[in-house]
């Protein structure tokens, strides 16, 4: 892979903030920001999985749209369970690994649906249609 060189100004105080990580990390400042800008960047992207379903909403029909639109949610016990482990958090628990783990994966879960619903609601409301009754409280 070919390198690029990118000259860049930084404040003082992230400069110093990333010297200090990257001696935690044995490694130089250099190699420190590529470490984050690459974490960033990894972050940006969809899995691929999530991006073919997306992609599938593009010539999916109206009726499969809405369908999409309202039905994707968590069930109501995961979505209890979500509302379950952010309390603990709030009063200052500390979340087993278990539990971490858990609300990682049903975050992610909740993240996927709700980005399923908003691109079939967009492409329904660019087709034309009314999708004001997706945004009604149940």
């Amino acid at each position: 892979m070919a390198n690029e060189t990118l000259s860049m100004n930084i404040p003082a105080p992230i400069y110093h903030r990333l010297k200090a990580r990257a001696q935690a990390a044995h490694r130089s400042v250099e190699d420190e920001v590529l470490t984050i800008v690459s974490a960033a960047i990894a972050e940006d992207t969809l899995p691929a999985d999530l991006e073919s379903a997306l992609a599938a909403l593009t010539t999916a029909d109206n009726t499969t749209l809405w369908r999409t639109a309202r039905d994707s949610h968590l069930a109501q016990a995961d979505s209890d369970a979500i509302e379950q482990l952010h309390f603990q958090r709030q009063r200052g628990e500390t979340l087993s690994a278990q539990q971490e783990q858990r609300l990682d994966e049903l975050m992610e879960q909740y993240e996927r649906a709700m980005l399923l619903r908003a691109q079939a609601a967009a492409l329904l409301k660019g087709r034309g249609q009314n999708v004001d009754s997706l945004l009604a409280r149940p």
